[in-house]
């Protein structure tokens, strides 16, 4: 129907004139000034290029189109309608959604047995001798973040949880569903992630910002705040390969979070440093959040997400069992029966 209507409408007489048509078929003609266009065109010519005044049959028809066309698209939309209605509440809703995950679930092979070289790996597969066994570390999860929102996810140790941070940073692959996120993500997933140990804290501050995404000269330019935030002045020219692993934690949260990211996720990172550090991080966290950057946060402090989400998402198993307020879907957590 398109390709059709498409066709029809180049026929319309806009660059050659009329009268190329004189002796082709009556088909042809008719065709042509059929074309709701044709009208506009023959008015717009006589008026414009020619400087006289079109005949009235022109006007007639050129009004009779428009009430044509005007019915034929009430009675399309009015069928349409609903469609049309739903796919622009679809589009405004992700618009406002941040990360939209949608029945993902995700399959690792674990080996039955220890292979120590390339080539034992591969005659075991020649002869079919190696064996997987496959764990599903998440099983149909779905939830939705909006804009702005500070959510937590929570869960027993090996629940799923930094699997699910490492699917939407990017940096695993789904084995079903999808994931799908607006804006830049700015993520602190493990502890020297995008750091090279045996180079200095100010060589690592291009380094992981590079690979962030930041440009040099913003680098440079903040330089000397980051250092500050991190609050290691006294080490900046010191191979980080003798850090702590606070200080590790410090540098990695102060270079994220140098620059507003439209998402931030965070694993467990408030966990190694001190308490002062703790409070800058979470400051910084509610300034981002003022701004409107989604935050995603991992944490078996309770407490802490409670402090800093306003809502939380619990997996267990691999699977979602609760998604609701933090408050709610925390004290869900603790309770010593919910678990079992």
């Amino acid at each position: 129907y398109s390709v059709v209507t498409t066709a029809w409408m180049y026929l319309t007489p806009v660059i050659y004139p009329m009268s190329i048509l004189d002796g082709a078929p009556r088909w042809a003609v008719f065709i042509i000034n059929a074309n709701p266009l044709t009208a506009f065109i023959k008015i717009f010519r006589a008026v414009v290029l020619d400087g006289v005044t079109a005949p009235w049959i022109l006007h007639v028809q050129s009004i009779i189109w428009c009430a044509i066309a005007l019915v034929i698209g009430s009675l399309v939309f009015k069928k349409s309608q609903d469609k049309f209605i739903l796919k622009i509440k679809e589009s405004s809703m992700k618009k406002k959604n941040a990360i939209e995950v949608k029945d993902v679930s995700m399959c690792f092979n674990l080996s039955r047995e220890k292979v120590d070289s390339i080539k034992e790996y591969v005659i075991k597969v020649l002869k079919r001798q190696l064996f997987y066994e496959e764990f599903w570390a998440l099983n149909d999860v779905s939830f939705e973040i909006r804009k702005g929102d500070s959510v937590g996810l929570i869960g027993m140790n090996g629940s799923g949880k930094s699997t699910m941070l490492k699917i939407i940073a990017g940096v695993l692959k789904p084995t079903k569903g999808t994931v799908e996120t607006t804006g830049t993500i700015a993520p602190m997933i493990e502890l020297g992630a995008g750091f090279d140990h045996d180079l200095t804290a100010r060589e690592n501050i291009f380094l992981n910002g590079a690979l962030i995404g930041y440009s040099q000269e913003m680098l440079e330019e903040r330089f000397d705040d980051i250092i500050s935030f991190a609050g290691l002045e006294r080490f900046v020219d010191v191979p980080i390969k003798n850090f702590s692993s606070g200080m590790l934690a410090r540098l990695g949260f102060s270079i994220a979070t140098i620059v507003d990211a439209d998402i931030l996720i965070i694993d467990e990172i408030l966990s190694v440093g001190d308490y002062q550090f703790q409070n800058k991080c979470k400051k910084r966290i509610r300034e981002m959040m003022d701004r409107n950057t989604t935050v995603l946060f991992v944490s078996h402090s309770i407490e802490q997400v409670k402090e800093i989400c306003n809502k939380a998402i619990w997996i267990d198993r691999g699977h979602v069992r609760m998604i609701g307020e933090a408050e709610e879907v925390c004290d869900a957590y603790e309770d010593p029966n919910a678990k079992e």
